[in-house]
C-alpha cells in the first residue's frame, strides 16, 4: 500500500556515490520548504553499486503512472538488444534510442544510426528517467548517465526493483 518514486542513487541520496548517510527529504520542486515536501529516502531501498534509490511518498502525495511528454506506462519488461526506447529526461526532454548492449544489470542506449548526428540523446540532469520500450510503453531501464554524446548508461529496472526490493503497481 506504500507508495514510492525511483530514481538514480546519486540524485536522491549522494551525488559522490558514497555510503548511505541519512534519510532524506525530497522536495518538489528542489525548493526546500515545508509545502515542497513530497518524499523521503530510506536506507533499506537504497543502493550505490546499481546507482538506484526510492524514496516513500508522504501522507497526501498522490502517485501518478505518467511519463512527462510520453503519457502512461506499462508493466516492466527485461531491456533487450536492438529494443527501441524512449525517456523523459529532465534535461533533454522526450528522446530515443536503441539498446545495444545489455551485460548483466548495465543497459547501453544509442542513437539511432539514421537520426543526425547533432540528436540529443541525454543531457546532465536526465539522471533517473525511465527507458521506456516504445511500443508497449514498458519500462525497461533507469537512466544513470551519458556514456558519450551518442551513447547513455543505464540500469535494467527489473534489476533496480528486485534490489530496492519493491514491486511495480499492477497495472
Amino acid at each position: 500500500g506504500e507508495l514510492w518514486i525511483v530514481s538514480a542513487y546519486h540524485v536522491l541520496c549522494n551525488a559522490a556515490l558514497v555510503a548511505y548517510a541519512s534519510d532524506e527529504t525530497i522536495y518538489q520542486p528542489a525548493a526546500v520548504a515545508p509545502e515542497n515536501r513530497v518524499a523521503t529516502t530510506r536506507a533499506a531501498r537504497a543502493n550505490a553499486d546499481l546507482d538506484c534509490a526510492a524514496a516513500q511518498l508522504d501522507a497526501g502525495i498522490t502517485g501518478l503512472n505518467y511519463q512527462l511528454g510520453i503519457g502512461p506506462a506499462s508493466n516492466p519488461i527485461e531491456p533487450a538488444v536492438g529494443m527501441k526506447v524512449i525517456k523523459s529526461g529532465a534535461a533533454s526532454g522526450v528522446t530515443e534510442g536503441i539498446i545495444v548492449a545489455v551485460s548483466g544489470t548495465d543497459v547501453v542506449i544509442q542513437i539511432d544510426p539514421t537520426y543526425p548526428t547533432d540528436f540529443v540523446l541525454s543531457l546532465p540532469g536526465d539522471s533517473g528517467a525511465v527507458w521506456l520500450e516504445q511500443q508497449s510503453r514498458s519500462p525497461v531501464a533507469l537512466h544513470s548517465g551519458r556514456q558519450s554524446p551518442r551513447h547513455a548508461a543505464a540500469v535494467s529496472l527489473t534489476a533496480v526493483l528486485a534490489a530496492l526490493r519493491l514491486k511495480p503497481l499492477s497495472l
